[in-house]
């Protein structure tokens, strides 16, 4: 058996003695209650006979009748209930600070070998997205994050469990970038996946991908965009616009180096402003 030592001693003594004072306290408390409940009934039967025998008399309360000794108890209580909430007080910063020895703050995760969970929210008009057709890509998924387990809720709740908190992490990446959606104006490091005469498609994120205009490719006249890019090629880009039919459409010339003379070009002519005089 193992013997205590004299501060986890000190502790559980207190902790008892709080314990069985807040005990003694709601005894008291409830005994008060019933005795006052009793003496109010008998209030009210005495008044009631009083109407019909005017000389009847309240009978005299005998000197520890209940209704007394709820007195002597109501006096007492708030002795007893401080008293309770000192020891209580004590105990409380006793824990505290055997805890505080153990550990000072909250772990930023739990044990490696704990269970682990984390929930987020898509919209639900997502989610066919995110299971794809006959579940193809919710088992894509959970096939390339080590078989985690993944719960979608109607209302777009996605819960996902796993052991491991950067297999959580990869899987929840994954779910972003299918509900993600490009906006104006950012940029992406994205691959080439397609090369046509008329531009290049780029991969942003996900199942995401852009136009780039072969006008876009570069400053100069490009004749076909094969001739400045291959597939497998990374093209910095940025998105210029979101048609109605949500497809994007992207640019990467802003990257390149602007050439000599191409401010005139493809733009209107700067008229040049004519000499005071010009006329005369």
């Amino acid at each position: 058996m193992q013997i205590l030592n004299g501060l986890e001693y000190r502790l559980c003594h207190t902790i008892v003695e709080s314990f069985k004072s807040t005990i003694g306290i709601f005894k008291l408390s409830f005994r008060l209650i019933d005795a006052l409940i009793k003496y109010k009934k008998e209030q009210k039967i005495y008044k009631e006979n009083i109407k019909h025998n005017p000389n009847l008399k309240l009978p005299e309360l005998k000197s520890y009748s209940d209704y007394e000794y709820a007195l002597r108890l109501k006096n007492h209580l708030s002795y007893n209930l401080g008293k309770a909430l000192m020891q209580a007080n004590t105990a409380r910063a006793a824990i505290r600070e055997v805890m505080a020895k153990a550990i000072d703050k909250p772990r930023a995760d739990v044990g490696k070998y704990a269970p682990k969970m984390t929930t987020f929210f898509i919209e639900a008009e997502k989610i066919r997205e995110v299971i794809g057709t006959g579940g193809k890509v919710i088992n894509e998924i959970i096939a390339n994050c080590d078989n985690c387990k993944i719960d979608i809720e109607d209302n777009g709740q996605i819960t996902i469990y796993h052991m491991d908190r950067e297999v959580i992490n990869k899987a929840k990446a994954m779910i972003d970038n299918i509900v993600r959606e490009a906006k104006v104006g950012e940029e992406f490091e994205g691959v080439v996946t397609r090369v046509e005469d008329y531009g290049a498609f780029v991969s942003l994120f996900g199942t995401c991908e852009g136009l780039c205009h072969v006008s876009r490719l570069g400053w100069g006249y490009i004749a076909k965009a094969s001739d400045v890019v291959s597939v497998g090629d990374t093209l910095k880009v940025k998105v210029i616009e979101i048609d109605d039919h949500g497809k994007v459409k992207v640019s990467h010339k802003e990257y390149e180096e602007k050439p000599e003379g191409e401010e005139n070009k493809g733009g209107k002519i700067q008229k040049q402003a004519k000499p005071e005089n010009f006329f005369k």
